[in-house]
């Protein structure tokens, strides 16, 4: 018998009896905002746009329980399954009554809705029905918790809390729906449901109340499962009723069978879950389906599966990786591999982060669009996408196409984003079947052009092939070879460069080589970068990109070193190093830039990013070590830092650029290196004695300056660093006698 509520309270009392739990779709937490969002939205649907049919709400359980009080007779309802609906519903007349000016006619049916689970709420329900506020602009919840009636130890009570959060989702929803309560009360209402008394289901009522009280809330995968096939057509929905619990449940379950855990069913469920919203998600990308962020979840997919051909590509996602399962089950692990030392030519390696060779797991385990990290990243989604368009269409050289994919993925970090994934995925399904680059794709492209570039040189020079994939496949490179040229010797320059680089590399020692070659530091901005102890600096070093300068200068650099070793392969880097430096001592005027300075002194390579900055780049010896990537972070004159460590006692020098101060007994100096030597300022008169006697000794010039000796075109020829250790050694030694002070005189002087 289909009723309404309101029909069903004019005949009897409706009472939620002790035996049933508390109001729960004002919940917030768990699936009950999503339950309580659609809910509304399926009883707004029904009740603003009058053109439809009436909203049935399945079946109400209960029984009629008759009460006689002298001669009066009263039935009541008591609801044994669908309290939850007959509450939104009692909330939803008070909330339309009070809105349209119907409460006072309203009260004497809703006042026989009532609860018996705690007397808190039922009367609550009593004060509510009497309860009519005068501005619905402001928050229900909030005018009624500030009403004297509200007891503020109803707050703790479950079905109260709940009741105040639907009431102002109620009041959301309805806000802008007028003339609802004739479709709530007449004859013909707009939102039923079957009521279905106990004695017709022939149960005795103590078994069904502990049925109902005991039973189990339905997963999330089983809620999933009862919801979608409703979506779909009749013989996809037959389809799908029946894989879900065979075909694909048994590709889920092997994938998770040998886990140690003690409920393998819930990361089988969970792990069907997560890909089927990676395929949904992929489908929402591919056909610029409009998605808004207050859409709940299933409307999505009726969205997303109305498409027959959506529908289809999310079946064959399953069917195929449920076949490769069962024919080839190591399908992932003869594509790509993760470790260094499992270099195979057939297969690609990734470089992800914590990557899997195995990507379908690795989304059944990770895949979560709604996290603001996905840890199944983009382009993992781009690569696990690549694998289904060859094995749905069967594509032909996919270990090549999937290695350019890789290339193109590892270096197009600023643009593989979720706003470019209808162009990207596009662009994936062209390379996967067509073997072919977009001219307009989102990918780097001077990697697409790289990539173009590599098949033609291997079309002509296969033997080539091997070097060139090895090179790809390192980590410092991840398919971009750009430091490398296309000729007939890149083997020589590959072996040399796979000698050098190595997991284990001493990175100081490559730097230091690197720079008895040629200045192989790179422009950001404002600052120039070297390479560092990371392995992410140097692979930054090697791949060109339009946010830096001077990659030409690295090349040349690289180069350089790799033709020095193929010309002297029983050499090493200590060696080209010590050589180096060799030759300023054996040849004393021999030029000496900053770079030899870098060579030379660990003091220079504290710059812990690898960042230096020039002011002045006509001035290099007025360098400034950076420890970290802005001048916030401790910065230093390299010179002066070097000077300061290797004395020690009696000079301070600070952190954010200072100059190098000087203490001998009372006097203090401070010391600033200039491009043509080291400034000397005396900091107080006192200290004034102590610097007439370096220029005395002239150990300063008439300027105050300690000059260093440099060319014509002044570069030093002699060592700065050694020259001030030497000239600031003999200031500390001469003797200064105490100045006549008053004892009171601040000794802060050096943080002048």
């Amino acid at each position: 018998m289909a009723t309404s509520l309101y029909n069903l309270l004019q005949e009897h009392k409706v009472v939620i009896p002790i035996v049933q739990r508390d109001y729960a779709q004002g919940r917030q937490i768990g699936k009950a905002p999503v339950i309580r969002k659609v809910f509304l939205n399926a009883l707004r649907k029904a009740l603003k746009d009058k053109s439809n049919p009436p909203l049935e709400l399945d079946f109400v359980y209960g029984y009629i329980r008759v009460n006689k009080i002298d001669e009066a007779t009263t039935k009541s309802f008591i609801p044994l399954d669908g309290q939850q609906r007959l509450t939104t519903l009692f909330l939803l007349h008070w909330f339309v009554a009070v809105k349209e000016n119907k409460l006072e006619e309203a009260q004497e049916c809703l006042k026989k809705f009532t609860y018996e689970t705690r007397h808190s709420s039922k009367v609550f329900c009593e004060k509510l029905v009497e309860f009519s506020p005068t501005d619905l602009n402001k928050s229900i919840k909030s005018t009624i918790t500030n009403e004297p009636w509200f007891f503020t130890s109803w707050k703790n009570d479950p079905t109260v809390s709940s009741m105040l959060t639907m009431l102002d989702a109620i009041q959301e929803k309805f806000m802008d729906v007028d003339d609802v309560w004739p479709f709530l009360t007449s004859d013909e209402p707009k939102i039923v449901f079957h009521l279905l008394p106990m004695e017709k289901l022939g149960l005795p009522d103590d078994l069904y109340i502990k049925m109902n009280s005991r039973g189990k809330e339905l997963t999330d995968f089983e809620h999933f499962k009862s919801r979608f096939s409703e979506i779909l057509t009749k013989d996809k929905a037959d389809i799908f009723n029946n894989k879900i619990d065979k075909d694909w449940s048994d590709l889920f379950w092997n994938l998770y069978k040998e886990q140690n855990s003690k409920d393998i069913a819930k990361l089988v469920d969970s792990g069907f879950l997560r890909f089927f919203s990676y395929i949904t998600d992929v489908l929402i990308f591919k056909n610029n389906i409009v998605i808004e962020d207050h859409d709940d979840e299933f409307e999505v997919y009726k969205r997303v599966y109305a498409e027959i051909e959506n529908v289809n590509f999310l079946f064959s996602s399953l069917d195929v990786f449920q076949q490769i399962n069962l024919e080839n089950p190591s399908f992932f692990e003869e594509l790509f591999y993760v470790n260094s030392d499992e270099f195979d030519k057939n297969k690609t390696r990734l470089f992800f982060s914590n990557p899997s060779a195995n990507l379908f797991k690795k989304c059944a385990d990770s895949y979560d669009s709604s996290n603001r990290t996905n840890l199944f990243s983009i382009g993992e989604q781009l690569m696990l996408f690549a694998c289904l368009e060859h094995l749905i269409n069967e594509s032909a050289e996919i270990n090549t196409r999937v290695r350019t994919l890789r290339n193109l993925i590892t270096n197009s970090e600023d643009t593989v984003r979720k706003e470019n994934m209808p162009t990207l995925l596009h662009s994936v399904t062209q390379i996967i079947l067509n073997n072919s680059i977009d001219n307009d794709t989102k990918f780097n492209t001077r990697q697409a052009d790289e990539e173009r570039a590599k098949q033609e040189f291997i079309r002509v020079n296969e033997t080539i092939k091997e070097t060139i994939y090895r090179l790809e496949d390192h980590h410092l490179l991840q398919g971009c070879i750009a430091i490398f040229k296309m000729e007939e010797e890149l083997y020589k320059y590959a072996k040399a460069f796979l000698k050098i680089f190595i997991n284990t590399c001493n990175y100081d020692k490559i730097s230091r080589a690197l720079l008895c070659f040629g200045d192989y530091s790179q422009k950001y901005d404002w600052r120039k970068r070297l390479g560092n102890h990371t392995h992410s600096v140097w692979r930054e070093l090697f791949t060109p990109s339009q946010r830096r300068g001077d990659f030409d200068q690295t090349h040349a650099a690289v180069y350089s070193l790799l033709s020095f070793f193929i010309q002297n392969p029983t050499t090493d880097l200590k060696a080209v190093i010590s050589d180096a430096i060799d030759t300023f001592t054996q040849q004393i005027d021999k030029p000496k830039d900053w770079k030899y300075y870098y060579i030379k002194y660990s003091e220079f390579r504290k710059n812990e990013e690898g960042f230096y900055y020039w002011r002045d780049p006509n001035k290099q010896y007025e360098a400034i070590m950076m420890r970290r990537t802005t001048l916030g972070g401790f910065h230093w004159s390299p010179f002066l830092y070097a000077i300061k460590n290797r004395i020690g006692d009696n000079l301070v020098l600070e952190n954010y650029g200072a100059p190098l101060f000087l203490v001998n007994g009372h006097a203090s100096l401070r010391i600033k290196n200039w491009n043509i030597g080291f400034k000397i300022e005396a900091i107080d008169e006192e200290s004034q004695g102590l610097l007439n006697t370096l220029r005395q000794l002239n150990l300063v010039d008439s300027n105050d300056i300690i000059r260093v000796k440099q060319n014509d075109e002044g570069f030093d020829i002699e060592d700065r660093v050694e020259k001030g250790i030497n000239i600031i050694s003999e200031i500390l030694a001469l003797d200064v006698p105490p100045p006549n002070i008053p004892d009171s005189m601040s000794a802060d002087v050096l943080t002048e």
